[in-house]
């Protein structure tokens, strides 16, 4: 019993009991041998199966990849110094699940930033993010029961960045949250040309990342920076090599110069990213890490956590995914996905099963743009037209903009919600 309920405890969610019936299972097997007076000896989870097909949460084929990293945070501990760290690789093959991986410093602080729109929200999206997030640590870290730290970081903050705190406050609002608004003016002065307003954001980032490396090590996680606007590149290219104090900053993007599977969805203009990561990383000012497909091993671990299936059960089915697929993470989930909706993939009394020679047999598309066609032909209506009017608004929408466009009065109001559940559900949309 005592292990029973350390499984449904596990960290890690493919760990613990998948389902009520794998549990209720478990508990008549130790019912029945307590009852016969038998010492109770069992695998657990025997006739537990998986009833949706989720990604494994820990991370397959990348403990080369995991390792360098955290040797470059080892090193940054241990001399001082700062490192620019480039993840890059196609989309969906994992760039965003490494940076997850990384875990805080024990001694120092770890933030997170993403760049959406290099269009849309103005320069800086991701720093301000990552910095937003390192704000928000100092404040929820002292909260309440310390104040006086708080009023030690806004005095070092001011010390170290004096009249620059209110160019780092006019892309990072949540400084007002440390300072408040009354003490951090807000707007920078008028009158500074191009390359002098650059270089004040130069110096203020720099400083603001080194007073808070003073008291333990920092890690930046800077994801999709294939979208970041030219302003973001150029304060990354300048924090390469004009860091100070134990700063580790890592930056995931795909690469525009290199031909993918992934190029029918994103086309992104990367090419001045791919320029600066070569040049940087020649000059020995970054370091490189490319994450490549999964090898077939790699990918019938993750079928048999996603299926409840033994390595030799799921191996065929591994071996026409790799085939199918690339070895692309993403792509194997929107291909097994794609068969369980076709109904190739479906799940019985006792767990998932196939027809191989089916799925070798069908039409599945080609590649991940027509796979992306074919869920949608296959949407219902009302599902297609309240995907047509988020579009409207973009590829981020919140809900009162969707139903100003919805037009969604109390009557209909339960039913936008119905499809909502029903597109995440689908993994077509994300909350």
């Amino acid at each position: 019993l005592t292990a029973m309920v350390m499984k449904l405890l596990e960290k890690a969610p493919e760990h613990r009991y998948q389902s009520a019936l794998g549990l209720h299972a478990d508990l008549v097997r130790l019912t029945q041998a307590l009852a016969e007076g038998i010492e109770p000896h069992f695998e657990l989870a025997e006739r537990d199966y998986p009833t949706s097909l989720q990604m494994p949460q820990r991370l397959l084929g990348r403990s080369t990849q995991l390792f360098e990293l955290q040797r470059s945070l080892a090193e940054v501990r241990a001399r001082n110094e700062a490192r620019l760290v480039f993840v890059t690789g196609e989309a969906g093959i994992g760039k965003s699940a490494i940076l997850r991986a990384l875990e805080r410093p024990p001694d120092g602080r770890l933030a997170r930033g993403r760049f959406v729109d290099a269009n849309s929200d103005g320069p800086f999206r991701g720093f301000a993010e990552a910095f937003g997030d390192l704000i928000g640590q100092l404040i929820e870290d002292h909260e309440g029961h310390d104040r006086s730290r708080q009023v030690e970081w806004r005095e070092r903050l001011r010390e170290r960045l004096g009249p620059l705190l209110d160019v780092l406050g006019d892309f990072v609002p949540a400084l007002a949250g440390l300072f408040g608004r009354r003490q951090l003016p807000l707007g920078s002065p008028a009158g500074f040309g191009l390359a002098e307003a650059t270089n004040r954001v130069q110096i203020a980032v720099r400083r603001f990342l080194a007073a808070l490396a003073e008291s333990g090590p920092l890690v930046i996680l800077l994801d999709d920076v294939q979208r970041a606007d030219p302003s973001s590149l150029e304060l990354l290219r300048g924090l390469a090599s004009g860091l100070a104090g134990p700063v580790l900053i890592v930056v995931a993007a795909t690469p525009a110069s290199e031909p993918t599977r992934a190029s029918s969805i994103e086309g992104h203009e990367g090419h001045a990213l791919d320029a600066m990561r070569r040049e940087l990383v020649a000059g020995g000012q970054a370091l490189a890490i490319e994450l490549g497909p999964l090898a077939l091993p790699d990918l019938e671990a993750m079928l048999t956590t996603m299926l409840g299936r033994g390595a030799a059960e799921v191996r065929e089915l591994a071996e026409l995914l790799l085939d199918r697929t690339g070895g692309n993470p993403l792509f194997v989930r929107k291909y097994l996905r794609e068969l369980d909706e076709s109904g190739r993939l479906a799940l019985g009394d006792e767990g998932w099963a196939w027809d191989l020679s089916a799925i070798a047999a069908a039409p599945l598309p080609a590649d991940p743009l027509a796979l992306i066609r074919s869920r949608l032909d296959r949407l219902a209506p009302e599902l297609r037209s309240l995907l047509d009017r988020a579009a409207c608004i973009g590829t981020h929408f919140d809900l009162a903009g969707l139903r100003a466009l919805h037009r969604a009065d109390d009557d209909h109001e339960a039913e936008l919600a119905r499809c909502l559940h029903e597109l995440e559900r689908r993994e077509i949309l994300v909350r």
